[in-house]
């Protein structure tokens, strides 16, 4: 079936919205248009899937909102019958750069992926200047949830949002003609096409991160320092007991693989068994730089 804007998957029955799987056919069903309050007529034919439709053709040229509304508020009193969603994982990233120009990455997660048990779910509840869809409440910690069928949060709103201060995120439903049973699942069990838009938690994540940064790059600068100064000096005057190079294996070690970080200049060895040639990277012993297996200096 083309499934156009007058095509609903919900109806209005007795103050709440039902599936067309819940009421009779035809007028039968008893049911009206979320948006216009017009009668609508359950079909549940044979070949095409099952829907809403309005009655009048007039009235189904006139609402052109009434799908983004069905889902909509149908998506809401999910919500607020389960009292519960899947939020997704929450990491963010710094990044910094050593002497050598080599980048280092710090990744914290905020939230992990789970479900939230609410205690509460209010819908439509203002709160400052704005109005939320769903605000739910867990373990003393308000939620903001946005449901985006065709508009999205505009950036004023996400403003206003952090402003608040409170965790928030939206949720974009693809899917225009998904049943009841098909959008409990995208909204309590799947974490598929939803998004954070604020979290209270990140402005501290990141200060901690780039704390761990910077006290990582200072181990690395006396190490980066001491090979500038080594491959500046001839040979002859360096105290280095032992060459560098010296300290590679040599051609009949085949069981061995050496590596040479180019961050802190660290040289080790490592068994095939736990650097096969078929790992691109291996984290340095000593600075934890991402190095290349490739073995160094053959």
């Amino acid at each position: 079936m083309s499934i156009n804007e007058t095509s609903i998957p919900f109806g209005l029955k007795e103050g709440r919205l039902v599936d067309v799987s819940e009421v009779n056919k035809g007028l039968a069903c008893d049911c009206f248009c979320p948006c216009c309050g017009a009668n609508l007529q359950a079909r549940k034919g044979e070949i095409n899937q099952h829907h809403f439709a309005h009655v009048s053709s007039d009235d189904m040229k006139e609402c052109r909102g009434a799908l983004e509304t069905a889902i909509h508020l149908m998506a809401k009193q999910i919500i607020e019958e389960e009292k519960a969603f899947s939020v997704p994982e929450y990491a963010v990233t710094e990044t910094a750069k050593d002497l050598n120009g080599v980048t280092h990455r710090e990744t914290g997660i905020i939230e992990e992926q789970m479900l939230k048990q609410f205690d509460t779910v209010t819908s439509e509840s203002r709160i400052a200047d704005i109005r939320p869809d769903i605000i739910g409440e867990f373990n003393g910690e308000k939620l903001i949830i946005e449901i985006a069928v065709t508009s999205m949060v505009q950036q004023s709103k996400q403003k206003k949002i952090s402003k608040l201060g409170l965790a928030a995120l939206e949720i974009t439903i693809k899917d225009r003609f998904l049943s009841k049973d098909g959008l409990r699942q995208l909204l309590i069990k799947s974490t598929a096409d939803k998004k954070w838009l604020f979290h209270p938690k990140e402005k501290e994540q990141r200060r901690k991160l780039n704390e761990a940064l910077v006290s990582r790059i200072k181990r690395i600068k006396p190490q980066i320092r001491a090979v500038m100064k080594r491959v500046q000096q001839p040979y002859a005057e360096n105290k280095i007991s032992v060459p560098i190079r010296a300290r590679l294996p040599s051609k009949q070690e085949f069981d061995t693989r050496w590596f040479l970080c180019e961050a802190c200049r660290e040289i080790w060895s490592s068994p095939k068994e736990l650097a096969p040639y078929t790992l691109d990277k291996i984290d340095c012993p000593e600075c934890a730089h991402e190095v290349s297996t490739l073995p160094c200096g053959l």
